[in-house]
């Protein structure tokens, strides 16, 4: 600021006299060129200051408020805890018969569990074997249709034959059991008609012999009157003697 009245300093006092004149203009003249530059610059920095300033404290008052909020949160969610922790307090403290009562069935289902599952024990032991063998099975089958990937047209060909055969193998199922279901209706005809044959031969030789007694008691009746008419014919030739 006192640049103005500062004379420029030369080596040689008699040169100080000599260019003092010349020197005190030239410095005049630069003061009063970087006076504004010097003051722009100050300003500058005081305004960057101030905004840094200021939004270094905005910054803080919004992180602040955040904070506020945050703890007014916090504090209604310990008292909202507090509450529930209270409240499960007091049903803990009144569900400790409740809780030995289950804690007791759970201890009883899970000895039946395991009574259980030492009578099974054997069964389980054989599923697993069955199962361990199934999975190598599958693995075997499995590998197998990895190996035959590229036969698949040959498989599908030979599937549509073997569709072609099941339909035929069908057809002559279907066939066979019209032709069972014939013959076993032949049979059950065979066997009416024998069984009518044979109560018609039973009722025959029931009158056969009905028959035959008949005609026995007929002969003997024929024979008692032979005899009869052969001793009246006596008899009538014994009166005929006896009449003169």
């Amino acid at each position: 600021m006192d640049q103005d009245s500062t004379p420029t300093i030369a080596a040689n006092p008699e040169d100080a006299g000599r260019y003092g004149r010349g020197g005190r203009g030239r410095s005049r003249t630069s003061s009063s060129s970087s006076s504004p530059l010097v003051v722009n610059a100050v300003l500058v920095v005081l305004i960057a200051g101030l905004a840094g300033a200021g939004w270094f404290i905005f910054n803080q008052q919004e992180q602040l408020e955040r904070a506020s909020r945050e703890l007014a949160e916090s504090d209604v969610r310990l008292g909202v805890l507090e509450s529930r922790l209270k409240a499960t307090d007091e049903k803990v403290t009144s569900s400790d018969t409740e809780i030995v009562e289950k804690q007791n069935e759970w201890i009883s289902e899970v000895d039946k569990l395991w009574a259980n599952y030492r009578r099974h024990r054997d069964d389980i032991a054989d599923l697993n074997k069955e199962t361990k063998a199934l999975t190598a099975t599958l693995n075997r089958v499995d590998s197998d249709t990895k190996n035959n990937a590229g036969k698949l047209t040959s498989i599908d060909a030979i599937l549509s034959r073997q569709r072609d055969v099941a339909d035929k193998v069908t057809a002559l199922d279907m066939q066979s059991k019209r032709m069972t279901k014939d013959l076993q209706d032949a049979v059950d005809k065979a066997n009416a008609a024998f069984q009518l044959a044979s109560r018609l031969q039973a009722s025959l030789a029931t009158k056969v012999a009905e028959n035959e007694t008949a005609i026995r008691a007929i002969d003997a009746h024929r024979a008692q009157v032979n005899t009869d008419i052969s001793s009246l014919r006596r008899d009538v030739d014994a009166l005929r003697m006896r009449v003169p």
